[in-house]
């Protein structure tokens, strides 16, 4: 930590904060980031579904669900536990199947109702009241960020990266697992506003049943994926 920590204590807190805030290698973490969440993974495929059958509205409202579980998961990696699914072989493997199950059951579900919808556009979305909507886009975010081991991996392996060796980790992990997921909602919002797009555009029942096969084949595509990731 920099001299600051040792500043009055009318302005150390101010000073501490600015310490950690220049410790981190901003130049080289926010060009990273911007990338790392424009990449179409489970959460973002699911905005865009989620938008499509819902509307953009609940679709937003259901991201901070997300965004809930990733801030538990930097207070996680804030207390150590992180660290304990980077070393432990067996918590990461324990977690990443877990993360393995559900996408591909969530992948596997879509595929049969795709196959299994009617010639009609499902009747269960219309009836749903807007808390319904917004209910059911929630808990599929909620459980798709809390059972994908790679989100905790961002945090745990991902950010520490752009921190230099030796700096307070807590205090500008937090620092900097708050900018990410202030990146991460521009960018959800945008793949929710594009499924709000796709949405408007009265599509057809079967231009439903194909992304709903398109989304369910990227979901098992992704738990496959998933399935062969190695502990760092």
């Amino acid at each position: 930590m920099s001299h600051t920590v040792r500043a009055p204590a009318a302005y150390g807190g101010a000073d501490i904060v600015g310490g950690m805030t220049a410790s981190i290698d901003w130049t080289a973490f926010v060009p990273a980031a911007v990338a790392l969440s424009l990449i179409p993974g489970p959460n973002q495929l699911l905005s865009v579904r989620n938008a499509i059958r819902y509307g953009t509205a609940p679709a937003t409202i259901a991201l901070g669900a997300r965004f809930a579980v990733f801030a538990s998961m930097t207070v996680a990696v804030a207390i150590g536990l992180g660290a304990l699914l980077t070393r432990s072989a067996l918590v990461f493997d324990l977690v990443k199947w877990v993360g393995v199950a559900y996408l591909l059951y969530f992948g596997l579900s879509t595929l049969w109702r795709a196959r299994r919808s009617p010639v009609t556009d499902e009747p269960d979305v219309p009836e749903l009241t807007a808390l319904g909507r917004v209910r059911r886009a929630m808990r599929g975010e909620l459980l798709v960020a809390a059972t994908n081991p790679k989100a905790m991996l961002l945090f745990a392996a991902f950010l520490p990266q752009f921190l230099p060796s030796g700096a307070d980790a807590s205090g500008s992990l937090l620092i900097l697992a708050a900018a990410y997921i202030g990146i991460e909602a521009c960018s959800a919002i945008a793949y929710t506003v594009l499924g709000g797009v796709l949405g408007r555009l009265d599509l057809t029942a079967r231009a439903h049943r194909n992304i709903d096969r398109v989304t369910g084949a990227a979901f098992v595509g992704l738990g496959g994926y998933l399935a062969t990731a190695q502990r760092p």
